[in-house]
């Protein structure tokens, strides 16, 4: 595209807005010399790089870029061997984190489009790890760089500490010739101020003299072997550092090309994501690209106008139609319309999304021409008949194939039936030439070409005649009025006047006029009507997207549901399988002693039968408390009798529910505020129904035993034997047994009172009395 029409349809300004999502230069760079791209594949690769981004940041946030420098010149200087500082080893060694984590908010992604720059980006944790162990907060070298700096600085502490001893001895035997009782330090010398008149009282060398020459710095002669050896301390030092520096650039030098297009990447990664953060801000959508010369904009916004303040445009100037002439008032939004659809198109074009809604389609062109205005702004028309001539011809000497062409008062500026003579030939010529041309004007000559041409069609901002002011909204199909009769009444012209000037219009003139306005009227009417559709459309889009999100969430929440239950069966089986080998190996052995287990199979075949009878019963109990709940919605007030699931009994309800449904009720002398749903109605004779239910379901078999003998067992074996001994009782019906577990150490005996204080078929137990086995049997009663 050539600069010109860049710089008329403010395509920088639209740049500058993306400089705010980036923060190194070098990204800054790569947006200001962004343009729109030659071929159409680059224009789609370009968009599709945006549209993932977009995606990306909407559901992960943006990668981390922070510690992301502009080290070019640090790299180049490394490469040629040069010496670079520490706060500059350190910002590379940020750059490197940062190029690492960027690729790691890439890993877990599914990439399409950005896959190539994931793939190129190499990381260098070793290096990284040289620099951070090396560099401390960025501006010193680390102690424990090397172990010759750490000897050499500890070495160097103890020197530094002898010197302030020595200082301070001397400070108190000297303190009478001082001019202060302190030590200081000239030219990496430690030195104390001595009065000028004492200066022959104290051996040593003096190195500076205060201005006024009352003082001189003397070092004591005891002090100089020890500054000499900490200066010489200094530059030892001095030279470890550089060593460290020279290898760390030389480790960074091995990898350079690699590091050179990895930093690359993630500074072009940077201004993607900077793009997307920018389509974001301005609600922007991809844009379809069409070969064919179709464009179709719906509700196009020009990015540079507040939002607020700004009339979409809607616009279909679609292959069968060649040019779109727009007339209307001054200061009515034509030109505002012209350069909306031209930055629309530079911004796709740039890989940038456009502000308008999805379904809004582009032409790819190969080139763009512009003459609006004399290059002024917006607010202003300085253009004068030569200078749009000279314009025009300049395009016509380099149009192209697929080339948009956009002329803001075509023909104005000069004598008006010429003008717009010269402007119909114009626009014709760069029909014929295969041009797709949208321009502006007043004359009304170009109305009637327009209504007459097959190619060509009209169009018009709207004008409120009631207050005098522009809608700024684009009607395609009708050409526009100037309405100068209109504004000149309104403003308290003498009637008269107009009237009269009414008399000089032609009878043609007179005759279009009133068309356009039945057409206008109709228009606007029908306008009116699309926009409550529009209205509509996207209140269905809305609630269609929340029935697509809450649909996905009840999906997503399905499956999980049937893993869990999958995971939760495949476990019951597989405990259930390992308890039923380990019983046949059991029954295995038994029979292999020569033990009879004829008796032992059946009652395990009518413990299995009576097993299955209770989970039956249970299942039905289960469906037939939900279907109750589901069908009968009772509502509990104040002082009602309830049953509450959680504890198994009725309760009283003390106070009406709030607006949650949470209620407070007791339970004996219990209180507990609970939620209605955890309610039902109240059980009568729950006890009556209990025991009969037991009573069917009681195993009658004289081979069940009242009691059970656990000596010689240990804890572990003797509770997984009482578990499957009180279920066995609790369905033969029995009411009171005995476990035999002996006196011994009493770990046994605790055991099992502690498995039966919350057994499930044990209502209480005790310890056995005089004549029953005392402490060493425990009387158990079931339910």
């Amino acid at each position: 595209m050539n600069s010109r029409v860049l710089k008329l349809l403010e395509f920088d300004k639209v740049k500058e807005k993306i400089f705010r999502y980036v923060t190194t230069k070098n990204a800054r760079q790569i947006i200001d010399d962004l343009q729109p791209f030659s071929t159409m594949e680059e224009v789609i690769r370009n968009l599709n790089e945006t549209s993932e981004a977009v995606e990306f940041i909407k559901e992960f946030g943006l990668p981390n870029f922070v510690g992301l420098d502009d080290v070019y010149p640090y790299l180049e200087k490394i490469d040629k061997g040069g010496s670079v500082s520490i706060k500059e080893i350190y910002k590379i060694g940020t750059t490197l984190r940062c190029i690492r984590e960027v690729k790691d908010y890439l890993s877990n992604r599914s990439l399409i489009y950005l896959n190539y720059y994931y793939d190129n980006i190499s990381t260098f944790k070793y290096l990284e790890d040289e620099i951070f162990k090396t560099i401390k907060d960025g501006e010193e070298i680390s102690d424990f760089a090397s172990e010759n700096l750490f000897k050499i600085r500890k070495e160097l502490r103890s020197k530094t500490a002898a010197i302030k001893r020595k200082l301070s001895e001397i400070l108190k035997t000297y303190s009478k010739y001082l001019q202060e009782n302190i030590f200081t330090v000239r030219g990496d010398r430690y030195c104390i101020p001595v009065k000028a008149e004492y200066k022959s009282q104290i051996q040593g060398i003096v190195h500076n003299q205060s201005s006024s020459g009352s003082t001189y710095f003397i070092e004591p002669l005891v002090l100089v072997n020890l500054n000499n050896e900490v200066n010489e301390l200094i530059e030892n030092e001095k030279e470890e550092i550089q060593r460290i520096l020279r290898l760390i650039c030389m480790k960074i030098q091995d990898s350079i090309d690699s590091i050179y297009l990895s930093i690359k990447i993630v500074y072009f990664l940077e201004f993607i994501f900077g793009k997307g953060n920018y389509a974001i801000e301005i609600d922007g959508i991809k844009p379809d690209i069409s070969d064919e010369e179709d464009i179709y904009l719906i509700s196009a916004r020009h990015p540079l106008i507040d939002r607020e303040s700004v009339v979409p445009l809607n616009l279909n100037f679609m292959s069968d139609r060649k040019a779109i002439i727009i007339t209307g008032p001054n200061t009515g939004g034509k030109t505002v319309t012209l350069k909306t659809l031209g930055l629309m198109h530079l911004m796709a074009h740039s890989g940038l999304f456009i502000p308008a809604y999805e379904g809004s389609k582009i032409m790819f062109l190969n080139e763009i021409f512009a003459d609006i205005g004399d290059e002024q702004s917006l607010e202003q028309n300085l253009s004068t008949f030569s200078s749009h001539i000279k314009n025009i011809i300049n395009i016509t000497n380099n149009v192209k194939d697929k080339t948009l062409i956009l002329l803001d008062e075509v023909g104005s500026g000069t004598d008006p039936e010429e003008g717009a003579a010269l402007a119909i030939s114009i626009i014709e010529h760069f029909i014929n030439s295969g041009c797709k041309l949208m321009g502006t004007t007043h004359y009304s000559q170009l109305k009637t070409y327009a209504i007459n041409s097959e190619d060509i069609e009209n169009a018009s901002v709207e004008f409120d005649v009631k207050t005098l002011k522009p809608t700024y909204r684009l009607n395609v199909g009708i050409p526009g009025k100037s309405n100068a009769f209109i504004i000149a009444d309104s403003l308290g012209m003498n009637s008269s006047i107009i009237e009269s000037a009414k008399k000089y219009l032609s009878g043609d003139t007179i005759k279009l006029e009133n068309i356009i306005k039945t057409l206008e009227e109709k228009t606007t009417e029908a306008v009116k009507n699309n926009r409550e559709i529009e209205i509509l459309r996207e209140e269905n889009k809305i609630l269609n997207e929340k029935l697509k999100k809450r649909i996905d969430g009840i999906e997503n929440e399905k499956f999980r549901i049937i893993e869990s239950a999958k995971e939760d069966a495949y476990k019951i089986i597989t405990n259930a399988k390992r308890e039923i080998d380990q019983a046949l190996k059991m029954i295995n052995s038994l029979e292999m002693n020569g033990i009879d287990l004829s008796s032992i199979k059946d009652l395990e075949s009518a413990r299995r039968e009576i097993k299955k009878k209770i989970d039956e019963q249970n299942k039905i109990k289960e469906e037939k408390s939900l279907k109750n709940n589901s069908e009968v919605n009772i509502e509990f007030k104040s002082g009602m009798s309830a049953f509450l699931k959680r504890i198994g009994q009725n309760v009283t309800i003390l106070g009406n529910p709030d607006s949650k449904g949470n209620v407070l009720v007791q339970a004996g002398i219990l209180k507990l505020t609970i939620n209605t749903s955890e309610l039902e109605s109240p059980i009568k004779d729950k006890s009556t129904k209990l025991a009969k239910s037991k009573k069917n379901l009681k195993l009658r078999t004289s081979s069940m035993s009242t009691s059970i003998d656990l000596r010689g067992m240990d804890a572990l074996n003797a509770i997984s034997e009482v578990e499957k001994y009180l279920d066995d009782a609790f369905v033969s019906g029995l009411h009171e047994v005995c476990i035999i577990h002996g006196k011994g150490t009493g770990v046994l005996k605790n055991s099992i009172n502690n498995l039966l204080r919350n057994h499930v078929h044990v209502k209480s137990h005790r310890l056995g009395e005089y004549g029953e086995g005392g402490d060493g049997v425990t009387i158990a009663y079931l339910k």
